[in-house]
């Protein structure tokens, strides 16, 4: 038996809920009896259930005339590394699974997807396409699929063609890296093997060897304001934890970095971060964050959104700010009262110009709260430092 040894530097081990890329499908089999393979990529609680449907995906909303089944972690819960096989809609090799609607693989052509959440609000983990057209937006039968926004193609999501059975390829030799290198390796369409007969064996004889360098996010949260929208973050955990960079797409595919938040290092107790987005786009924006670890290994969050309505070009910057703050208000806005208000509640200062002072005022976090003449009152949180 040959070994892949997927050493996987974990630096995040999101506990709560599951980001995308953080399982990858490993096989499928749509010849008699049907059958698909998972690895886990992070340790997985007892208890945690992972849908699993065969439904298409129509660029905003699943197909709903196929199945859906729900797999549950068994007591102990799974470590990373460890192979789920399911077989049929009854039968899996850990943890337990039931069925929901009509699930088979089409041999005509077909898709898996893994998600949380309802087929009406998924958040997806994981993609394999096996259709005859790859990722088809027009999404026309229940044998073809669109791209969810939030997967990557060569990342957490694969189309390997039009074929009854396939499964990961790692008999060539060792891959090692974090999460996201190991996601690319698996979801490379060339080391994939495919044939129209069932293979033998299904699964590759893979070893999934993991070592975690764990940061454990436990919540990430994005809040449109008047025109920035902040994102929040808290940490349960730190090791060898080197900074945050927070990144932006308009697409969910295409990230660009857009600022810098410094980690504690090492901590076993909660940390709350914060950044602002000052510049966001009118409508959508996706935002991940990218952890890095004191060695350059690093990890990506799940991607979280806010979405900007355009009412006005509120801005106040630099944030964090030092001494001075610069308002800017939509055109023929005027200021009438301004507000830096704390966490409590209590106006710690007042002003009606465009460039306050903030001087004297204590460093953390307040929101800046501005009146218009013309009855317009815009909100913004506020990072005061030295």
């Amino acid at each position: 038996m040959k070994k892949i040894y997927l050493s996987l530097f974990l630096v995040l081990t999101w506990l709560k809920g599951f980001s995308a890329g953080e399982i990858a499908f490993v096989s499928f089999q749509s010849d008699d009896p049907d059958s698909f393979s998972w690895v886990a990529l992070v340790p997985i609680p007892a208890g945690t259930t992972i849908l699993f449907t065969d439904n298409g995906w129509n660029g905003t909303a699943f197909r709903t005339s196929e199945g859906v089944l729900t797999w549950t972690a068994p007591a102990g819960g799974v470590p990373a590394g460890t192979v789920v096989t399911v077989t049929g809609t009854t039968m899996a090799s850990t943890g337990t699974v039931t069925s929901m609607g009509g699930f088979s693989l089409a041999t005509t052509g077909d898709q898996i997807f893994a998600f949380k959440g309802t087929l009406a609000s998924p958040t997806f983990i994981a993609g394999i396409n096996f259709g005859g057209t790859g990722w088809d937006d027009t999404a026309a039968s229940t044998n073809s699929t669109a791209l969810p926004a939030t997967l990557t193609n060569g990342s957490n999501a694969v189309a390997v063609g039009n074929q009854d059975n396939g499964r990961f390829n790692c008999s060539d030799g060792s891959v090692m890296g974090n999460i996201s290198t190991i996601g690319t390796t698996i979801n490379t369409t060339a080391n994939w093997t495919t044939n129209a007969d069932i293979l033998s064996p299904a699964v590759s004889a893979c070893t999934y060897t993991s070592s975690s360098l764990p940061v454990r996010l436990i919540s990430f949260k994005s809040e449109a304001q008047s025109a920035a929208i902040e994102l929040t973050w808290q940490t349960g955990e730190e090791l060898n934890n080197s900074h945050f960079e927070i990144e932006r797409s308009s697409n969910a595919q295409n990230f660009e970095a857009i600022g810098r938040v410094i980690g504690n290092s090492n901590s076993t107790t909660t940390q709350i971060y914060s950044y602002v987005d000052v510049s966001p786009k009118i409508g959508l924006n996706y935002y991940r964050l990218k952890q890095v670890d004191l060695d350059g290994q690093f990890e990506y969050s799940r991607i979280v959104s806010a979405r900007l309505t355009g009412s006005g070009l509120f801005k106040a910057y630099p944030n964090p700010v030092v001494r001075v703050l610069t308002i800017e208000l939509p055109a023929e806005s005027t200021i009438e009262s301004a507000y830096l208000i704390d966490l409590t509640g209590r106006r710690v200062r007042e002003f009606s110009d465009y460039h306050p002072t903030l001087e004297g005022v204590e460093n953390g976090f307040y929101t800046l709260q501005v009146k218009t003449k013309d009855g317009q009152t815009f909100q913004q949180r506020i990072l005061k430092t030295n």
